[in-house]
């Protein structure tokens, strides 16, 4: 991995020591696809974000979470289900009643047949 700091670019690969004293790192996609297992252990022991390139340029970023945070990220990353809490919030205002979970649990099981 090569390291990005706030200041200057760092050149070079990187060890796990190494990455932990930068902000931020970056992996390139032939790097993760060769070396999956070491880079996620880097980044989870980290518990900063590395930056995959193609060809040098940004295209994703592999964030580490846990399961505190996992809530968070999908609010943050789903507007979709903030949408729908939102509509059955302003449902149980208005009075309205919700789906039983005994009917949520057997549709649930049906659609998994």
């Amino acid at each position: 991995m090569s390291p990005k700091g706030v200041g200057p670019q760092v050149e070079g690969r990187c060890s796990t020591a190494s990455l932990r004293l930068h902000p931020v790192t970056s992996v390139s996609i032939r790097e993760l696809a060769n070396e999956t297992s070491r880079v996620f252990a880097e980044i989870g022991g980290s518990g900063k974000p590395a930056i995959v390139t193609s060809r040098g340029k940004p295209v994703a970023v592999i964030s580490p979470i846990d399961q505190d945070d996992l809530y968070d990220w999908v609010l943050a990353n789903a507007p979709e289900f903030v949408a729908d809490m939102k509509v059955a919030d302003d449902a149980l205002v208005a009075g309205e009643q919700g789906t039983p979970l005994e009917d949520l649990v057997e549709q649930f099981a049906q659609s998994s047949d």
